[in-house]
């Protein structure tokens, strides 16, 4: 492991991508990196990642901020619980451990939104305990070096990989070899191409050696199908055009944020109630009336789920006060952690409220 290990560190040092958290030990800074890395591609994280701490620059910030603030900086990277988690983890570190923050992967697993993954990264990268992180792209490379045929998220493959990625921090600079294998998995490695002639692991490949494509490690596994969603959802405003928007449920789909008034779910969940949108526009806002006109259809992709609405302008009565949700102008709206779905939505709807990401997919 020696070997190896000092090969991935003179590969690292020579070919890393120069990324704003490589050049820090600080472990806030890490952890808030290793949260928006989490689903979210290095391009998209690199930019948002320095505005970020600019805005919350120590934990101390984040911990005093609200939620509501949060979520407005976190405000179209999508997967919005992961706001939640480093808000509750702030929080929690300045009440608990007067901001400072525990020093080893056993001790960061207490903190609220650090699992087993963001705690070994964290641990080794800041304060060089050999530990190694194990996420996707870890178990891939582990997977064709090793030659287990197995499925990526089995123990089967996560236990060795695991033992080996360990074997190989404990050999050297824990800082920089957690960080080398995640490189490798990101870089060289990857899901469906391998450039094994400048890998540093090439001499010690299973995979390379044995098989005439190294890519068909680790196996996969079928994906589930996805949800299809239905829904009857209302671009709601008043007579000065301000608009009504609702929270979503603390749990679930969107949970928290600002969304259509409306009903959405699974399509058989929902048979039957979707067929009188006047009567349902009249349960949720009473007094409100649907404009007649013909209604927008909007849809949209999430992590794993389909989701068709059909949206209906709808009139609000004068001196409404937006009980159960919040009637705000389209600018202010546009200042809001708004989802890339409501704008999506309100857009199909002839509702614009200023700039903002829109798009076609986004996760919960």
């Amino acid at each position: 492991m020696k070997t190896q290990a000092i090969r991935l560190d003179t590969y690292y040092r020579k070919h890393a991508r120069d990324l704003p958290w490589r050049h820090t030990t600080d472990p806030y800074r890490i952890w808030v990196s290793e949260i928006m890395l989490q689903q979210t591609r290095v391009e998209a994280v690199r930019e948002r990642y320095v505005q970020f701490l600019e805005r919350f620059p120590h934990v101390y910030a984040l911990a005093a901020a609200n939620l509501d603030e949060v979520r407005a900086e976190w405000s179209g990277l999508g997967y919005y619980r992961r706001a939640r988690y480093l808000w509750e983890g702030a929080r929690y570190i300045v009440e608990q451990h007067g901001g400072v923050f525990p020093d080893n992967s056993t001790a960061l697993q207490a903190v609220p939104g650090i699992g087993e993954y963001t705690s070994c990264a964290v641990a080794a990268i800041a304060f060089g305990e050999p530990v190694a992180a194990i996420d996707g792209n870890v178990l891939r490379v582990g997977s064709r070096v090793l030659g287990i045929d197995a499925p990526k998220n089995s123990a089967a493959l996560r236990k060795p990989v695991k033992a080996w990625a360990d074997a190989i921090v404990e050999n050297g600079e824990p800082s920089i070899l957690v960080q080398a294998l995640m490189e490798i998995g990101a870089t060289v490695c990857t899901p469906r191409s391998v450039a094994c002639a400048k890998c540093p692991f090439g001499e010690d490949c299973i995979a390379k050696s044995t098989l005439p494509d190294p890519t068909v490690l680790p196996t996969t596994t079928p994906k589930a199908p996805r949800s299809q969603w239905k829904g009857v959802l209302f671009a709601a405003l008043t007579p000065d055009e301000a608009l009504f928007l609702q929270r979503r449920p603390e749990k679930g789909l969107l949970a928290g944020l600002w969304f259509l008034p409306g009903l959405v779910g699974e399509q058989a969940d929902l048979m039957g109630r979707l067929d009188d949108p006047a009567s349902l526009l009249h349960s949720i806002l009473p007094g409100a009336t649907i404009v007649d006109a013909p209604p927008a259809v909007g849809t949209w992709q999430f992590s794993h789920i389909d989701l068709n609405a059909t949206i209906y302008r709808a009139q609000l009565p004068t001196g409404f006060n937006g009980a159960a949700g919040r009637v705000n102008p389209p600018p202010d709206w546009a200042k809001e952690a708004l989802p890339s779905v409501t704008r999506h939505l309100l857009s199909v709807a002839d509702v614009h409220i200023g700039s903002g990401p829109t798009g076609k997919t986004s996760p919960p």
